[in-house]
């Protein structure tokens, strides 16, 4: 009766679906998928190829895999545009400004593509929220996973990268000749490469350094992000580190952090500064300058931090038995946790109809 309280429904059972039924119902949702837009074909054909996807369990268990591996660091960009006819083919300078324009667009539909194919899997076969979001992006994902997909390919960055070649770092090109601050054949080279004005910033930012005071290999996390005049600084966090100092023969130190400190204050250009998130990781070599500033020597990857993980469990905890599903239901695929947390501010994606 229209206006009475609702009553709460008993849990319904996951759906049971025999071998074919099975295979038509992916088949139907890869179909709806690949309609909507030939990006997201193309994204579909690489994750489905890739990660060896024959099954609707198959595609919800490597999803995280391909989202927050393979589009920040696997996808070869220049051949999917192609591929896609997004564009004829470019020379370098046209490749970089393209990509610097179309990359995070580009990498968010495949994103969204993920999000929707999960979410079309669980309506069909009866996963709860709660189940899909141990495999699904996260909200935040369409927003993070494109910024990091994109700064992977510009860091270690200019500043750091002058830093690294001051300092003769192994990371860089040995020799004088290849040092801007002292061959003017270098500083033009710079110059070319980032212009007069990043070099001119550089300068500034580089002027009270002070020689390297410690070192430390490992992953760190982003913080948070501020802005100044001529850089921008990260706050990070040691989250995984070596015990042995990168490069002994730069620097035998091994920085001793304590509850103190020290603070690991990274400078990069202004330019790239809105393309950190919360929650990213950072691993790489890392130097401590007598200023209190650090220098990221050799940069190896970014991760975009998406999931905490799973938080311990007392062992003696008491659990509610839980009702006992038909042998033959599909089963919601377990997911390793990974990373560390990030703070959800994305948009939802609507429940689509199949």
């Amino acid at each position: 009766m229209a206006g009475d309280a609702c009553v709460e429904q008993p849990p319904q059972p996951v759906a049971t679906l025999d071998e074919d039924a099975e295979t038509g119902v992916w088949q139907a949702i890869q179909a709806k998928l690949a309609a909507k837009d030939g990006r997201r074909a193309l994204f579909l054909d690489l994750f489905v190829e890739r990660c060896e996807v024959t099954t609707m369990v198959d595609a919800l268990v490597k999803a995280p895999e391909f989202v927050e591996e393979f589009l920040v660091d696997g996808l070869d960009y220049r051949a999917f545009i192609e591929s896609a006819g997004l564009s004829d083919a470019l020379t370098d300078e046209e490749f970089k400004l393209y990509r610097e324009h179309s990359m995070r667009e580009d990498i968010a539909e495949g994103v969204q593509m993920i999000q929707e194919m999960c979410m079309l899997i669980g309506k069909k076969v009866g996963l709860s929220a709660e189940d899909l979001a141990t495999t699904a992006p996260p909200g935040h994902a369409i927003r993070v996973i494109p910024k990091c997909a994109y700064v992977n390919t510009l860091l270690p960055g200019a500043l750091n990268t002058a830093r690294a070649l001051k300092n003769q770092l192994p990371s860089q090109a040995q020799g004088d000749e290849f040092n801007p601050f002292v061959s003017d054949e270098a500083a033009a080279t710079f110059v070319a490469e980032h212009g007069a004005e990043l070099w001119d910033d550089v300068q500034l930012a580089v002027h009270s350094d002070g020689p390297i005071v410690s070192s430390c290999s490992g992953c760190m996390r982003v913080d948070f992000v501020s802005k100044a005049d001529v850089v921008a600084i990260l706050s990070l966090r040691p989250v995984d580190l070596q015990e042995q100092a990168p490069h002994p023969e730069v620097c035998k130190k091994v920085t001793e952090f304590t509850n103190e400190g020290p603070d690991v204050l990274l400078e990069v250009e202004v330019g790239i500064a809105d393309l950190f998130e919360e929650g990213m990781l950072i691993d790489g070599d890392w130097f401590e300058l007598e200023n209190g500033v650090w220098l990221l020597g050799s940069f190896l990857q970014i991760r975009p931090g998406l999931r905490a993980p799973a938080p311990d469990k007392d062992e003696d905890e008491e659990k509610a038995p839980a009702p006992e599903a038909p042998s033959d239901a599909f089963e919601p695929p377990a997911r390793p946790a990974t990373d560390a947390a990030c703070a959800d501010a994305g948009g939802e994606l609507g429940d689509p109809e199949l």
